[in-house]
């Protein structure tokens, strides 16, 4: 495996260590994406076990700026997605990759035209 991967590993540990009650969970953007081309690169939250998608969607929404006709979808392993009252923690458990983050793929969708 790649020193990318370990460098990873040993960030998510790091975080589990400083944070116990939260997960590393890495944003990953489309490509060709119109409302996140301005992101460059996937981004790293750490967030709480607790809280669920709709919150940490919430989160997102205000962490980045995306007009309010646009939703916002979350994908799990590229092909799930997520009921919004599941547990962030739950979901970590239960599809963590290899390198101890949780990946989740951002989609957008025009949704009023």
């Amino acid at each position: 495996m790649d020193s990318a991967f370990f460098r990873r590993l040993r960030q998510a540990n790091q975080i589990q260590i400083d944070n116990p009650k939260c997960v590393p969970v890495i944003c990953k953007y489309k490509e060709g994406s119109l409302i996140f081309k301005d992101l460059s690169t996937d981004r790293i939250f750490i967030t709480n076990k607790e809280e669920t998608i709709l919150t940490f969607l919430i989160k997102l929404r205000k962490s980045i700026t995306i007009p309010s006709d646009i939703s916002i979808f979350i994908l799990l392993n590229n092909d799930m997605m997520p009921a919004t009252t599941s547990l962030i923690g739950d979901l970590y458990y239960k599809y963590k990759s290899d390198d101890n983050f949780l990946y989740f793929n951002l989609l957008e969708e025009n949704c009023f035209g």
